[in-house]
Protein backbone atom coordinates (compact mmCIF):
# COMPACT_ATOMS: atom_id res chain seq x y z
CA UNK A 1 0.00 0.00 0.00
CA UNK A 2 1.04 3.55 -0.60
CA UNK A 3 2.02 5.39 2.54
CA UNK A 4 3.10 8.94 3.33
CA UNK A 5 6.13 9.08 5.57
CA UNK A 6 5.03 11.90 7.83
CA UNK A 7 5.30 10.81 11.44
CA UNK A 8 9.09 10.44 11.51
CA UNK A 9 8.58 7.03 13.06
CA UNK A 10 11.92 5.68 11.90
CA UNK A 11 13.95 8.80 12.63
CA UNK A 12 12.43 9.78 15.93
CA UNK A 13 12.02 6.53 17.86
CA UNK A 14 12.85 7.25 21.51
CA UNK A 15 13.70 10.91 20.71
CA UNK A 16 10.97 12.59 22.76
CA UNK A 17 13.63 14.46 24.71
CA UNK A 18 14.89 15.94 21.46
CA UNK A 19 11.70 16.71 19.62
CA UNK A 20 9.36 17.84 22.37
CA UNK A 21 5.69 18.02 21.52
CA UNK A 22 5.77 15.90 18.34
CA UNK A 23 2.42 14.14 18.29
CA UNK A 24 3.06 10.43 18.74
CA UNK A 25 0.54 7.62 18.44
CA UNK A 26 1.11 4.87 20.96
CA UNK A 27 -0.49 1.48 21.52
CA UNK A 28 -1.58 1.53 25.15
CA UNK A 29 -1.82 -1.49 27.47
CA UNK A 30 -5.45 -1.96 26.48
CA UNK A 31 -4.65 -1.39 22.78
CA UNK A 32 -6.43 1.92 22.52
CA UNK A 33 -4.65 3.97 19.90
CA UNK A 34 -4.09 7.29 21.65
CA UNK A 35 -2.35 10.58 20.95
CA UNK A 36 0.13 12.18 23.32
CA UNK A 37 1.38 15.75 23.10
CA UNK A 38 4.51 17.28 24.57
CA UNK A 39 5.77 20.85 24.94
CA UNK A 40 7.14 22.10 21.63
CA UNK A 41 10.61 23.42 21.13
CA UNK A 42 12.49 23.57 17.88
CA UNK A 43 15.56 21.43 17.35
CA UNK A 44 17.57 20.37 14.33
CA UNK A 45 19.19 16.96 14.53
CA UNK A 46 22.48 16.44 12.69
CA UNK A 47 24.14 13.09 12.14
CA UNK A 48 27.82 12.54 11.52
CA UNK A 49 28.22 9.18 9.82
CA UNK A 50 31.69 7.63 10.00
CA UNK A 51 32.19 4.85 7.48
CA UNK A 52 35.36 3.58 5.86
CA UNK A 53 37.25 6.60 7.17
CA UNK A 54 34.93 9.19 5.62
CA UNK A 55 32.86 11.63 7.68
CA UNK A 56 29.54 12.96 6.42
CA UNK A 57 27.61 15.57 8.42
CA UNK A 58 23.96 16.00 7.48
CA UNK A 59 20.66 16.97 9.12
CA UNK A 60 17.93 14.35 9.24
CA UNK A 61 14.93 16.33 10.46
CA UNK A 62 13.68 19.74 11.49
CA UNK A 63 10.43 20.82 13.13
CA UNK A 64 9.22 24.43 13.11
CA UNK A 65 6.16 25.82 14.87
CA UNK A 66 4.30 28.69 13.25
CA UNK A 67 2.22 31.37 14.94
CA UNK A 68 -0.90 29.52 13.79
CA UNK A 69 0.38 26.43 15.71
CA UNK A 70 0.98 24.53 12.48
CA UNK A 71 4.02 22.27 12.55
CA UNK A 72 6.34 22.18 9.55
CA UNK A 73 8.23 18.88 9.43
CA UNK A 74 11.21 18.65 7.08
CA UNK A 75 13.20 15.49 6.30
CA UNK A 76 16.65 15.46 4.69
CA UNK A 77 18.86 12.90 2.99
CA UNK A 78 22.56 12.32 3.57
CA UNK A 79 23.44 15.08 1.10
CA UNK A 80 21.48 17.63 3.11
CA UNK A 81 18.79 17.85 0.42
CA UNK A 82 15.14 18.02 1.42
CA UNK A 83 13.39 14.71 0.76
CA UNK A 84 9.99 15.57 2.20
CA UNK A 85 8.12 18.48 3.74
CA UNK A 86 4.87 18.18 5.64
CA UNK A 87 2.53 20.54 7.44
CA UNK A 88 0.66 19.08 10.42
CA UNK A 89 -2.20 20.75 12.28
CA UNK A 90 -5.48 20.12 14.10
CA UNK A 91 -8.49 21.44 12.21
CA UNK A 92 -10.56 20.87 15.34
CA UNK A 93 -10.36 18.83 18.52
CA UNK A 94 -11.08 15.56 16.71
CA UNK A 95 -9.48 16.04 13.30
CA UNK A 96 -5.75 16.11 12.62
CA UNK A 97 -4.39 16.78 9.13
CA UNK A 98 -0.99 16.22 7.52
CA UNK A 99 -0.28 17.81 4.14
CA UNK A 100 2.84 17.13 2.09
CA UNK A 101 4.43 19.40 -0.51
CA UNK A 102 3.67 16.92 -3.29
CA UNK A 103 -0.07 17.04 -2.61
CA UNK A 104 -0.56 13.99 -0.42
CA UNK A 105 -2.84 14.38 2.57
CA UNK A 106 -3.50 12.26 5.66
CA UNK A 107 -6.55 12.85 7.85
CA UNK A 108 -6.80 11.28 11.31
CA UNK A 109 -10.09 11.34 13.18
CA UNK A 110 -10.57 10.76 16.91
CA UNK A 111 -13.53 10.15 19.16
CA UNK A 112 -14.30 12.03 22.39
CA UNK A 113 -11.99 9.67 24.31
CA UNK A 114 -9.08 10.48 21.95
CA UNK A 115 -9.21 7.02 20.38
CA UNK A 116 -8.08 7.01 16.76
CA UNK A 117 -11.11 5.87 14.76
CA UNK A 118 -9.99 6.46 11.18
CA UNK A 119 -6.98 7.27 9.01
CA UNK A 120 -7.45 8.33 5.41
CA UNK A 121 -4.61 8.86 2.91
CA UNK A 122 -5.64 10.99 -0.09
CA UNK A 123 -3.36 11.22 -3.14
CA UNK A 124 -3.11 13.87 -5.90
CA UNK A 125 -4.74 11.54 -8.43
CA UNK A 126 -7.85 11.33 -6.25
CA UNK A 127 -7.24 7.78 -5.03
CA UNK A 128 -7.24 7.04 -1.32
CA UNK A 129 -6.42 4.40 1.27
CA UNK A 130 -8.31 4.10 4.52
CA UNK A 131 -8.13 2.43 7.91
CA UNK A 132 -11.05 2.28 10.32
CA UNK A 133 -10.82 1.27 13.98
CA UNK A 134 -13.73 -0.08 16.02
CA UNK A 135 -13.82 -0.16 19.84
CA UNK A 136 -15.98 -1.97 22.36
CA UNK A 137 -15.90 -1.20 26.09
CA UNK A 138 -12.77 0.86 25.47
CA UNK A 139 -10.93 -1.95 23.66
CA UNK A 140 -9.96 -2.03 20.01
CA UNK A 141 -11.79 -4.97 18.43
CA UNK A 142 -11.54 -4.45 14.66
CA UNK A 143 -9.32 -2.83 12.04
CA UNK A 144 -10.52 -2.59 8.44
CA UNK A 145 -8.03 -1.44 5.81
CA UNK A 146 -9.20 -0.52 2.32
CA UNK A 147 -7.23 0.47 -0.77
CA UNK A 148 -7.45 0.19 -4.56
CA UNK A 149 -6.81 -3.57 -4.37
CA UNK A 150 -9.63 -4.35 -1.94
CA UNK A 151 -9.99 -4.62 1.82
CA UNK A 152 -8.46 -6.58 4.69
CA UNK A 153 -9.84 -7.05 8.19
CA UNK A 154 -8.27 -7.84 11.54
CA UNK A 155 -10.43 -8.80 14.50
CA UNK A 156 -9.03 -8.72 18.02
CA UNK A 157 -10.08 -11.05 20.85
CA UNK A 158 -9.45 -10.48 24.56
CA UNK A 159 -9.28 -12.79 27.56
CA UNK A 160 -9.48 -11.27 31.05
CA UNK A 161 -8.95 -7.85 29.49
CA UNK A 162 -5.76 -8.83 27.66
CA UNK A 163 -5.33 -9.32 23.95
CA UNK A 164 -5.28 -13.06 23.30
CA UNK A 165 -5.71 -13.38 19.52
CA UNK A 166 -5.65 -11.34 16.33
CA UNK A 167 -7.49 -12.88 13.38
CA UNK A 168 -6.64 -11.86 9.80
CA UNK A 169 -9.73 -12.22 7.64
CA UNK A 170 -10.13 -12.18 3.87
CA UNK A 171 -13.42 -12.78 2.03
CA UNK A 172 -15.02 -13.76 5.33
CA UNK A 173 -12.47 -16.51 6.02
CA UNK A 174 -9.80 -16.55 8.74
CA UNK A 175 -6.47 -16.94 6.98
CA UNK A 176 -4.22 -16.45 10.00
CA UNK A 177 -4.39 -16.21 13.79
CA UNK A 178 -1.73 -14.61 15.98
CA UNK A 179 -2.11 -15.81 19.55
CA UNK A 180 -0.61 -14.39 22.76
CA UNK A 181 0.10 -16.27 25.99
CA UNK A 182 0.86 -14.53 29.32
CA UNK A 183 2.40 -15.35 32.70
CA UNK A 184 0.72 -14.70 36.06
CA UNK A 185 2.08 -11.12 36.07
CA UNK A 186 0.56 -10.33 32.70
CA UNK A 187 3.79 -10.37 30.66
CA UNK A 188 3.74 -12.01 27.23
CA UNK A 189 5.62 -15.32 27.36
CA UNK A 190 4.79 -16.75 23.96
CA UNK A 191 3.18 -15.80 20.67
CA UNK A 192 1.98 -18.23 18.02
CA UNK A 193 1.20 -17.81 14.35
CA UNK A 194 -1.43 -20.28 13.17
CA UNK A 195 -2.34 -20.97 9.55
CA UNK A 196 -4.39 -23.81 8.06
CA UNK A 197 -5.05 -25.10 11.58
CA UNK A 198 -1.37 -25.57 12.50
CA UNK A 199 1.27 -23.50 14.30
CA UNK A 200 3.98 -22.44 11.87
CA UNK A 201 5.80 -19.96 14.09
CA UNK A 202 6.34 -19.60 17.84
CA UNK A 203 8.15 -16.80 19.66
CA UNK A 204 9.23 -17.07 23.30
CA UNK A 205 9.98 -14.11 25.60
CA UNK A 206 12.08 -13.75 28.77
CA UNK A 207 12.41 -10.76 31.13
CA UNK A 208 14.78 -9.52 33.84
CA UNK A 209 13.86 -8.48 37.38
CA UNK A 210 12.87 -5.03 36.08
CA UNK A 211 10.36 -6.63 33.68
CA UNK A 212 12.51 -5.59 30.71
CA UNK A 213 12.57 -7.94 27.75
CA UNK A 214 16.02 -9.56 27.58
CA UNK A 215 15.48 -12.52 25.26
CA UNK A 216 13.23 -13.29 22.31
CA UNK A 217 13.54 -16.63 20.51
CA UNK A 218 11.75 -17.31 17.24
CA UNK A 219 11.01 -20.86 16.14
CA UNK A 220 9.68 -21.33 12.60
CA UNK A 221 8.09 -24.59 11.52
CA UNK A 222 8.11 -25.43 7.82
CA UNK A 223 6.02 -28.51 7.10
CA UNK A 224 7.31 -28.66 3.53
CA UNK A 225 10.93 -28.83 4.69
CA UNK A 226 10.42 -31.45 7.34
CA UNK A 227 9.99 -29.51 10.57
CA UNK A 228 11.73 -26.75 12.49
CA UNK A 229 13.99 -24.23 10.81
CA UNK A 230 17.22 -22.97 12.49
CA UNK A 231 16.18 -20.61 15.33
CA UNK A 232 16.64 -16.86 15.50
CA UNK A 233 17.40 -15.23 18.85
CA UNK A 234 17.28 -11.60 19.95
CA UNK A 235 19.11 -10.48 23.12
CA UNK A 236 18.58 -7.06 24.73
CA UNK A 237 20.54 -4.88 27.18
CA UNK A 238 19.42 -1.55 28.68
CA UNK A 239 20.84 1.73 29.98
CA UNK A 240 20.13 2.67 33.60
CA UNK A 241 17.38 5.02 32.36
CA UNK A 242 15.57 2.07 30.78
CA UNK A 243 16.43 2.95 27.16
CA UNK A 244 17.60 0.06 24.99
CA UNK A 245 21.40 -0.12 24.95
CA UNK A 246 22.08 -3.13 22.71
CA UNK A 247 20.15 -5.49 20.49
CA UNK A 248 21.89 -8.66 19.35
CA UNK A 249 20.29 -10.75 16.59
CA UNK A 250 21.66 -14.27 16.08
CA UNK A 251 20.75 -16.71 13.31
CA UNK A 252 21.99 -20.27 13.75
CA UNK A 253 22.94 -22.85 11.13
CA UNK A 254 21.25 -25.75 12.86
CA UNK A 255 18.40 -26.28 15.29
CA UNK A 256 20.80 -27.21 18.09
CA UNK A 257 21.95 -23.56 18.51
CA UNK A 258 25.69 -24.20 18.46
CA UNK A 259 27.08 -22.77 15.23
CA UNK A 260 26.17 -19.19 14.36
CA UNK A 261 25.49 -18.38 10.71
CA UNK A 262 24.79 -14.66 11.02
CA UNK A 263 25.00 -12.10 13.84
CA UNK A 264 23.99 -8.46 14.02
CA UNK A 265 24.79 -6.19 16.99
CA UNK A 266 23.18 -2.75 17.23
CA UNK A 267 24.22 -0.32 19.97
CA UNK A 268 22.23 2.74 21.08
CA UNK A 269 23.04 5.76 23.24
CA UNK A 270 20.95 6.73 26.28
CA UNK A 271 18.53 8.67 24.03
CA UNK A 272 17.80 5.58 21.94
CA UNK A 273 19.80 6.73 18.89
CA UNK A 274 21.84 4.10 17.05
CA UNK A 275 25.57 4.72 17.47
CA UNK A 276 27.07 1.48 16.12
CA UNK A 277 26.01 -1.39 13.93
CA UNK A 278 28.04 -4.58 13.44
CA UNK A 279 27.10 -7.28 10.93
CA UNK A 280 28.93 -10.61 10.81
CA UNK A 281 28.40 -13.51 8.42
CA UNK A 282 30.44 -16.45 9.62
CA UNK A 283 30.12 -18.66 6.53
CA UNK A 284 31.62 -15.91 4.39
CA UNK A 285 34.00 -14.64 7.09
CA UNK A 286 32.43 -11.20 6.56
CA UNK A 287 32.18 -8.27 8.97
CA UNK A 288 30.87 -4.74 8.45
CA UNK A 289 30.95 -2.00 11.09
CA UNK A 290 29.11 1.33 10.87
CA UNK A 291 29.28 4.00 13.59
CA UNK A 292 27.24 7.17 14.07
CA UNK A 293 27.77 10.34 16.10
CA UNK A 294 25.00 12.82 16.89
CA UNK A 295 24.99 16.47 17.78
CA UNK A 296 21.96 18.65 18.46
CA UNK A 297 21.95 22.21 17.13
CA UNK A 298 19.55 24.92 18.23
Amino acid sequence: MKRIIITLAILLINQNLLMGQLVLYLWKENLQLKKEQYIWFEKTTHVTEIKEGNKIDYPISKIEIGKDDKRKITLYDKNGDITEENIAYFENEFLEIFESKDGNKEIRKYDANENLISEVWIYPDGSKDEKRFTYENGLLIKIVETDEFGSATEELKYTDGKLSSIFSIEDGEIIMERKRLYDSEGKITETQRIQEGAINKRTFYKYNEKNQLILKEEETINRWKGGKMPPEIYKYQYHTNGILKEERWIVYKEERKEDIKYESITTFNDLGLEIKGVSKEYDENFEEITTYEYKIKE
